[in-house]
């Protein structure tokens, strides 16, 4: 990759010992800021990211992989310097030695200069958070191990239904947590010399992709009680679903009939709400073995007009056993279609849950449904979900 790579080398190389007064001023004019510096590091590091793309851009036109490698160098956690700003500072001052970031040593993600190694790191591994995590660190951890775990089982998606394997019984969600319902079969279906930490990983996966499936069985048990262990036929209107026929989807869905195994006919129906362009499309659902050999069926349906349309069809509109919105920002967009949609769900009777990425739009979808009328369920009413994503997202700023 040399060839390739030798110009863009060369350009780093020109730009850290450069002596143009523009060009330092540019580059190390943010980080010189004395205004309580912490409190702007993101600022400071968006800044400096446009700033250094435009400067080696005007040299000659970067392609995606030297872009991307631009955004997302690392930096100090305790003041947003890159390897190229400290080695910039270095050459002005004529320092013999010029210092490096240093990994954090056990997440080996987060990075600190000299001048924060000893006051940053004790933040980094702080334990005393509230935010549900043990610290920042433990949380960089989980997204390596969870990215080294994608490598080791690529497309795991597509084998997700034998970690959810077939019950048979129905067996209470509450009070349970992820761990304590999924990783037995985990553990089972992993080949035995998984380590530990890989299965915590895989059970971090497996909850990224079935979150929604989850959250529809437990909706289900709070709206239907202990009737839904006996249902042969379940319908569920699923909102804000893209028209898509992805292995993903198929299995994730499926993971109900192998929960709620009396279930032998379960109607999925997709709708994005703002209605699509794919038209309308129903489909039978293959399904893993264990569920043909119990007469099991699924339909998925993808209708390709807005909810509201559907929820409009008079005497040919058959409620469903569960309407879900899985962080629809209700609230926040297109609040006037989905206040309409929601009245006329509380006009049809329809038991519907709606969900949020956090407190604080949960608090404002809370007051919408409230000022529509909806009554709320005490249980499930701004209460954190049990069973959402335990995958964590890297967040570059």
């Amino acid at each position: 990759h040399h060839s390739e790579h030798k110009l863009f080398c060369k350009t780093i190389h020109s730009v850290d010992a450069s002596n143009d007064p523009e060009v330092i001023q540019q580059l190390l004019g943010p980080f010189r800021s004395t205004s309580n510096a912490t409190t702007r590091l993101d600022e400071i590091s968006v800044l400096h990211r446009c700033q250094i793309i435009d400067l080696y851009q005007r040299k000659r036109p970067l392609n995606k992989a030297e872009l991307y490698l631009l955004s997302c160098e690392p930096r100090c956690l305790g003041c947003a310097k890159t390897d190229n700003v400290l080695r910039m500072e270095a050459n002005l001052s004529g320092q013999d030695r010029v210092q490096t970031l240093k990994p954090c040593p056990r997440c080996m993600m987060v990075f600190f200069c000299d001048d924060h190694r000893s006051s940053e790191v004790d933040l980094h591994r702080d334990t005393s958070s509230d935010n549900g995590f043990a610290s920042e660190c433990n949380l960089s951890r989980q997204i390596r191990l969870d990215s080294e775990f994608r490598l080791l089982m690529p497309s795991p998606h597509l084998h997700m239904w034998r970690f959810i394997p077939r019950q048979d019984i129905w067996i209470s969600l509450k009070g349970l947590s992820w761990d304590a319902a999924l990783s037995a079969p985990i553990r089972a279906a992993l080949p035995t010399d998984t380590s530990v930490e890989h299965l915590a990983g895989c059970l971090r996966l497996v909850s990224c992709l079935a979150s929604t499936v989850m959250t529809v069985l437990c909706a289900l048990e709070f709206c239907l009680g202990p009737t839904v262990a006996s249902c042969s036929t379940l319908t569920i209107h699923v909102l804000g679903a893209r028209a898509e026929f992805t292995s993903a989807v198929t299995y994730m869905y499926e993971a109900i009939l192998h929960r709620l195994p009396n279930v032998k006919n379960l109607h999925i129906l997709f709708c994005d709400n703002l209605g699509g362009s794919q038209g309308h499309v129903v489909k039978d659902v293959v399904l893993c073995k264990d569920c043909q050999n119990s007469s099991a069926h699924m339909i998925h349906e993808y209708i390709d007009h807005a909810y509201v349309k559907h929820l409009s069809r008079g005497t040919d509109f058959k409620a469903p056993d569960l309407c879900i919105l899985m962080n629809g920002y209700i609230a926040n967009h297109e609040t006037a279609l989905w206040s309409e949609t929601i009245r006329l769900l509380l006009e049809r009777g329809v038991p519907s849950l709606f969900t949020a990425n956090d407190a604080l739009y949960a608090r404002r979808d809370c007051d919408l449904l409230c000022g529509l009328g909806a009554r709320l369920i005490s249980g499930l009413t701004l209460a954190s979900n049990p069973w959402g994503s335990l995958a964590s997202d890297l967040n570059l700023d």
